[in-house]
């Protein structure tokens, strides 16, 4: 039986207010025996962000938070080597905004 290639799934993405922190994951990618790493990296957006890790792999806590656009792209890959990339935009908005 061929092993097939994971599925990323980054998570819908997210509108939130400056200051607030939030939680990507990688939970609901997919993969026929095991995924075996979640790497994410900021595409575009203020780089003061702040990513850190949490206790589970396909996690990643990001904080400092400025207004504007953020996409982040995750890649996972299996026990295979193979992998594959997805993508999530967050929102950040001013207090204004948000009112």
């Amino acid at each position: 039986e061929k092993d097939k290639r994971p599925i990323a799934n980054a998570g819908a993405d997210v509108v939130t207010r400056a200051g607030e922190e939030v939680t990507l994951n990688g939970i609901e990618s997919w993969d026929d025996r095991n995924i075996t790493k979640y790497e994410w990296t900021l595409l575009s957006g203020n780089n003061s962000v702040v990513i850190k890790n949490t206790q589970f792999l396909d996690q990643r806590l990001l904080s400092n938070l400025y207004p504007g656009v953020y996409r982040f792209q995750l890649r996972v890959t299996d026990s295979a080597g193979q992998s594959d990339n997805a993508s999530v935009t967050i929102l950040v908005l001013t207090q204004e905004q948000s009112e």
